[in-house]
């Protein structure tokens, strides 16, 4: 039986179960509760057995919320995952669309900076955990109909360094795949706090959970010189509500 481990990052001392999904379904295909390290805080590991090899998506959760995502690519070798490299994970997901019929866009415009080299490690970043400085590759995962504040905490690439936001003209752009305005958070309704002054707070806008969709978004310094801070995938999921 060949044990394959995915290594992930996710907001600490949390009962997280990470599950695989086959890509642009929603069929489950393993599950596995992880265990974070010791010293590495926010470090979580998992164990699959079994899993046919092939590119996944991974998704953490702490109960039935969704914590992290990623795609990870798995072989039938009993070790820890090295990251999946661009041309594989562009190929899979090449074909997805998003509710409102926009193609995904290449790879660098949602998980860049994943990419694998020597690195023998999979590192999935949580939607309101850690997240990469000017990375590409975060995924928020609101739920339709949901106006909830949302809190990133941005470091730089080092995953340690804060990125220091105070004075910072902010604001928080949504726009569909193929760059439609969809709604922009600005820096009057978007809050800076936390101990580095790195810790960005903001309600959805309405008009962002309006519907089950996928969508771009980017933190970016409205005043010069225009700095963009951050971007990824913001995926609206539906989940199950009163209708009467």
């Amino acid at each position: 039986m060949a044990t394959q481990t995915i290594e992930f990052r996710a907001p600490t001392a949390q009962a997280v179960t990470a599950k695989l999904f086959a890509i642009g379904s929603d069929t489950q295909v393993a599950s596995a509760s992880a265990t974070e390290a010791t010293n590495r805080k926010g470090t979580y590991a998992a164990a699959f057995t079994d899993v046919a090899a092939g590119t996944y998506d991974l998704i953490a959760f702490v109960s039935i919320t969704p914590v992290a995502r990623w795609f990870v690519k798995l072989t039938l070798t009993t070790a820890t995952f090295q990251a999946t490299d661009t041309a594989t994970v562009e190929s899979a997901i090449s074909a997805l669309q998003g509710a409102d019929g926009d193609t995904l866009e290449t790879l660098s415009d949602q998980i860049d900076g994943i990419e694998g080299g020597g690195s023998s490690n999979v590192t999935v970043l949580p939607a309101t955990g850690i997240v990469a400085n000017r990375s590409a590759g975060v995924t928020l995962l609101p739920v339709v109909g949901e106006t909830i504040s949302q809190a990133i905490t941005v470091y730089q690439s080092d995953g340690t360094t804060a990125v220091n936001l105070s004075g910072k003209t902010l604001r928080v752009v949504f726009e569909t795949m193929s760059g439609v305005d969809v709604a922009i958070v600005q820096a009057a309704d978007i809050t800076i706090g936390g101990t580095g002054s790195n810790v960005v707070t903001f309600a959805y806008p309405s008009a962002v959970t309006a519907s089950e969709r996928t969508l771009r978004f980017a933190l970016r310094d409205a005043a010069a010189p225009l700095t963009m801070y951050l971007q990824g995938v913001c995926s609206v999921i539906s989940a199950p509500k009163v209708d009467t």
